[in-house]
């Protein structure tokens, strides 16, 4: 079972990919109805400033392709799921109409690194 499934994002009827790379960023942990990043930051993999500065570059590089970055906690989504799920929902909600029908740029097309 991935973090998302746990947390519900698949009730709310949004596809999602794991583990995506994508050019210029690197892996990311989830991507949500084509335009949202999800990554789920624990202390483990987060903790210091070397790595907040390396994750803000990662998402102003995603925001460039045209994907918007939430960074949930690892504990929010292990202990508040629900909380997790509904700010999820609302992010979705209000920045879906905007970038989820809209035609795709042609860089996005090209912005992932084949399995």
């Amino acid at each position: 079972m991935t973090l998302l499934q746990m947390i519900g994002v698949f009730v709310l009827g949004l596809p999602f990919e794991t583990q995506v790379t994508l050019i210029g960023v690197g892996r990311v942990d989830f991507v949500v109805a084509g335009w949202l990043i999800i990554e789920c930051d624990s202390r483990e993999f987060h903790e210091g400033w070397d790595k907040q500065v390396d994750d803000r570059a990662r998402d102003l590089a995603a925001a460039r392709l045209g994907y918007v970055t939430i960074r949930p906690i690892a504990a929010d989504v292990f202990n508040r799921p629900d909380t997790v799920r509904a700010a999820i929902k609302e992010v979705v909600d209000v920045l879906g109409p905007l970038l989820g029908d809209r035609p795709r740029p042609k860089l996005r097309k090209n912005h992932r690194i084949p399995a």
